[in-house]
């Protein structure tokens, strides 16, 4: 046998969601945080394709005016 005192249940049980629902209110904000992280990087991806198009476009139109002039 063990010589610990015992636990009542009801504290254990109590402390163990105690911890569960700290856990789960860290994990909702460190999701927060990500999907807003996210969100970020979705915009900046969306502005460099537009840029890289216009780029291209570009690229196409001083090409097309070069082998015009040739």
């Amino acid at each position: 046998m063990t010589t610990q005192p015992r636990i009542a249940l009801d504290d254990l049980t109590s402390d163990a969601l105690d911890d569960l629902y700290d856990r789960a209110e860290r994990l909702h904000r460190s999701r927060n945080r990500w999907a807003a992280h996210a969100g970020r990087l979705q915009d900046r991806a969306l502005t460099a394709e537009a840029r890289v198009r216009e780029l291209e476009a570009e690229n196409a139109r001083l090409t097309a005016g070069r082998a015009a002039t040739t």
